[in-house]
């Protein structure tokens, strides 16, 4: 028996349109098309009382302003419509802002995770394009379990490469952890003092503290991180 010729298909057709779902929701829960389904609701003089495209357009704003939605299409998925290019077109149309709303929504997709001893601070994801560079970099600022805040690679942070900002708190103590030059046999005290010596960015010698790593300096030496001698500030 078809649909047109089921009085409880056409009633549950009848009332899940009352209620706002789409054709095409309701066409798949009948392994029919959207088409379909459109027929029999003028068949069957069944008013079509979902939300307009614009109203759509309103409620995927607020998904991506809420953290709900954390993409143009996400919330296309969320709201039923097929393609999220349908949003872009009445956003356009009716002057509505969605990538102010897109851009609030990448910014604060991340906010408040936790990477070890480093946490997300509100609104600070975003990507920025260097010099050189195919690709946008994606950097978040972040404060570490000491209080340190400072601007970390995204993909370091997924990767934890960087785990924290090199303190080292795990029992409420800060450490400092010497490094000792494997051709010259010479030391430096604390993980800071070996970025300054050579003036790069201690950062990435923290990465490299963090697993234990030697560490190539820019004259070529190898320094390696003594954990072993590790001692509180």
């Amino acid at each position: 028996m078809g649909i047109k010729r089921d009085p409880l298909a056409v009633a549950d057709i009848k009332a899940r349109r009352e209620r706002g779902e789409t054709l095409d929701s309701i066409g798949k829960s009948y392994g029919v098309t959207r088409e379909y389904i459109r027929q029999v609701c003028i068949a069957f003089n069944i008013e079509d009382k979902s939300p307009s495209i614009y109203e759509v357009t309103k409620k995927a704003i607020n998904l991506l302003k809420t953290g709900k939605a954390t993409s143009v299409p996400q919330a296309a998925r969320s709201l039923g419509v097929k393609s999220p290019i349908r949003l872009w077109k009445a956003a356009d149309y009716y002057e509505l802002d969605l990538s102010s709303a897109l851009e609030y929504a990448i910014a604060h997709k991340h906010d408040g995770k936790q990477f070890d001893m480093w946490k997300v601070l509100p609104g600070s994801y975003r990507r920025v394009m260097k010099e050189g560079n195919r690709k946008p970099t994606a950097l978040v600022d972040c404060r570490c379990d000491c209080g340190t805040e400072r601007t970390v690679f995204w993909h370091n942070l997924k990767s934890y490469k960087s785990r924290g900002c090199g303190c080292r708190i795990k029992t409420g103590n800060r450490m400092q952890t010497p490094w000792l030059c494997l051709e010259t046999n010479e030391r430096e005290p604390y993980t800071s003092a070996v970025g300054k010596r050579f003036g790069v960015n201690p950062l990435s010698l923290f990465s490299k503290l963090n697993f234990e790593q030697n560490w190539i300096a820019p004259n070529g030496t190898t320094w390696k991180p003594l954990v072993e001698e590790a001692k509180p500030y």
